[in-house]
């Protein structure tokens, strides 16, 4: 149940036929108690770690729009392979060259789920790969200035890490406005001028990479709703469900 609005979105009417065809790969890190039966159905609420619960919350990202729109649009039922760690920079967490971090965890997770379709007769294509992350290079300066180059690389890197072709790389692109807001609200900010430049800083390496990187798209989250508590950074459930939509119809045209 979304604690703002009080809408369950994993219900009656806001699934689809998705939700029953589609599967989900919960991602190691910060979510993934339930992880006892992979893949599980779209709709069965994912657990939050962090929340300290016994019982299931329905925290979701851009995986459920971007399902179910990909229903709508096409009838193509499909396998979400999701990885997520909290708190994490791509100039250091999702470095591609760090022997045994993330990065090579999120791929051995993918070729884990190709490997055990092949072996129950079901061959996997790659749609697409998407990615949401820079908030925490945004607000590093010692991070903001290389995200350009280390964002060229991490793309580079996962085409050669996936058999995808040519199958689009999506971008969610980052923005910590509305967080800046909320600090500039209290009285003085005396970081909130440099958040401003990293965050200023990273959303322009999107740019860059979707207008010069081949098969690379990118949708702006600026604007979208957010949680209503702490500083703004999350999407809330509505704004979750926008972005996955948005990122399925930037992309649905060009799956292999």
């Amino acid at each position: 149940m979304d604690p703002t609005t009080g809408v369950d979105y994993l219900t009656h009417p806001y699934a689809n036929d998705a939700d029953k065809h589609d599967k989900i790969i919960w991602p190691a890190g910060w979510l993934d108690k339930m992880n006892t039966t992979r893949p599980s159905r779209l709709d069965r609420p994912q657990m939050c770690a962090k929340c300290g619960t016994s019982t299931p919350d329905q925290v979701f990202g851009p995986e459920i729009g971007l399902a179910r729109q990909i229903w709508i649009d096409t009838k193509t039922a499909v396998t979400i392979v999701k990885t997520g760690w909290a708190v994490t920079t791509l100039a250091v967490d999702w470095n591609p060259s760090a022997s045994g971090g993330i990065f090579s965890q999120m791929f051995s997770e993918v070729h884990n789920v190709i490997a055990s379709d092949a072996a129950h007769g079901q061959i996997d294509t790659i749609g697409a790969f998407y990615w949401y992350q820079g908030e925490n290079d945004a607000i590093d300066p010692s991070y903001y200035p290389k995200y350009r180059t280390n964002l060229a690389n991490f793309i580079s890197a996962v085409r050669a890490h996936l058999p995808m072709g040519n199958a689009p790389v999506a971008i969610a692109k980052e923005s910590i406005a509305a967080a800046i807001a909320i600090e500039e609200s209290g009285g003085t900010c005396s970081i909130c001028a440099q958040q401003r430049a990293g965050d200023a800083a990273v959303r322009a390496a999107d740019d860059w990479a979707a207008a010069n990187i081949p098969n690379v798209v990118e949708v702006d989250t600026l604007g979208l709703p957010r949680t209503g508590t702490g500083l703004l950074i999350h999407l809330s459930n509505v704004g979750e469900l926008t972005l996955g939509a948005t990122l399925a119809r930037v992309t649905e045209h060009s799956f292999p």
